[in-house]
């Protein structure tokens, strides 16, 4: 009998989080193991609607496979390693096809593309609509799998936008009142956003089907961000970071479902491409030093920071290679791989840096053709 090693298996989560399987990230190589000792196995990939595309046949005795994905395939829940030995008897693990997805404009209109980190090649999914001017607000509502874009249409309206998180397909939009920022998903599917009333900074909730929105809270005294938010969905913690009028730089704590403020920590310094890592409950961010792109742990009950790692891999002020010199905060976490995404120039070419959690070295850097902005990570 087969045996599938779970090498790469996730822990339990949270619904919506990400399936209790292995994610494999297109164009990522992930590493698929087995035990067989007496058996000859065939090894399929099979979709949720049960098609099956061989990946390995005649394997025999215990082995593994190192797979990358094909950006071609569709991402999604609902895939399965599937091994057939020679008693007939099929041996099935689930596993979740992620991908890295960007928007790009084509001089017309605005595209969703699907990335390959590795290789920087991209392929279309589809169009946002008559999108055609934003602030890069993006939020995946990862249990109704949803894709929702925050922008104006050429008259001037604003609208919300919403797109099948896997596919692409584009679904429709809805007008909006009033511009938020800083937008995420909580685990009732609430979408929360930050606006300016005139006063203060509201916390808003926003109903996607009519676009009405309501104030639900208040960011405590925050007077200036730059949209930096992130939330741990399993005990609805929203963090914002920001700086009150006296240019105090502060992580503001939220209850993403009641709205109150839970907590103020004060930041020594602006971080970046806020992230919350479910798996080590520690929110990463970057964070420049003064000569170079930092990758830092931030503890969520104190505020305080720590180095892990340069961006890019920069050794000393002198060195060029690697050297993130600017970015727009634009960060993407893979929680199940242990790496952070970070999109940014390095003064010649618009590059994406693939750090590594862990050990907070750089896994590899990737050149692409043209930015992407608001990228995520679909699973």
């Amino acid at each position: 009998m087969v045996r599938i090693v779970p090498l790469l298996l996730a822990a339990a989560c949270a619904p919506g989080e990400r399936d209790a399987a292995a994610v494999y990230v297109a164009g990522e190589t992930h590493t698929i193991a087995w035990e067989a000792p007496e058996a000859t196995a065939d090894l399929e990939l099979v979709s949720p609607t049960g098609a099956a595309t061989p990946l390995a046949q005649g394997v025999t005795a215990s082995g593994k496979l190192d797979w990358t994905v094909p950006l071609e395939v569709e991402a999604g829940r609902g895939y399965s390693l599937r091994f057939a030995d020679r008693d007939g008897t099929p041996v099935q693990q689930a596993v979740t096809l992620g991908a890295l997805i960007g928007f790009r404009w084509n001089g017309a209109q605005e595209e969703l593309l699907r990335l390959d980190p590795v290789t920087g090649n991209t392929l279309l999914l589809g169009l946002v609509g008559d999108l055609e001017r934003w602030n890069v607000e993006v939020a995946l509502d990862r249990t109704a799998a949803l894709t929702h874009i925050w922008g104006v249409d050429a008259a001037g309206q604003e609208k919300i936008y919403t797109m099948d998180m896997f596919s692409g397909a584009f679904l429709g939009d809805v007008a909006v009142h009033g511009t938020s920022e800083g937008w995420q998903v909580n685990s009732q599917g609430d979408l929360l956003g930050l606006r300016w009333n005139g006063a203060v900074e509201e916390l808003v909730s926003l109903d996607p089907a009519t676009g009405l929105s309501t104030p639900i809270g208040v960011v405590g005294d925050l007077a200036v961000w730059s949209a930096e938010t992130a939330i741990d969905a399993t005990t609805d913690t929203l963090y914002v970071v920001g700086a009150d009028a006296s240019d105090a730089w502060s992580l503001y704590v939220m209850d993403a479902l009641s709205g109150a403020l839970v907590d103020k920590l004060p930041l020594a310094e602006p971080v970046g491409g806020l992230q919350w890592s479910p798996s080590t409950q520690q929110l990463y961010a970057c964070r420049w030093d003064g000569a170079a792109e930092q990758l830092v742990t931030l503890d969520p009950a104190t505020g305080a920071t720590a180095a892990i790692g340069l961006v890019g891999g920069l050794q000393s002020s002198s060195a060029q290679t690697g050297y993130l010199q600017t970015w727009s905060a634009q960060t993407v976490l893979d929680d199940v791989n242990a790496t952070l995404y970070v999109f940014g120039h390095d003064g010649v070419t618009d590059k994406l840096y693939a750090m590594d959690l862990t050990t907070g070295a750089l896994r590899y850097e990737t050149a692409l053709s043209q930015p992407l902005l608001a990228p995520r990570l679909v699973y």
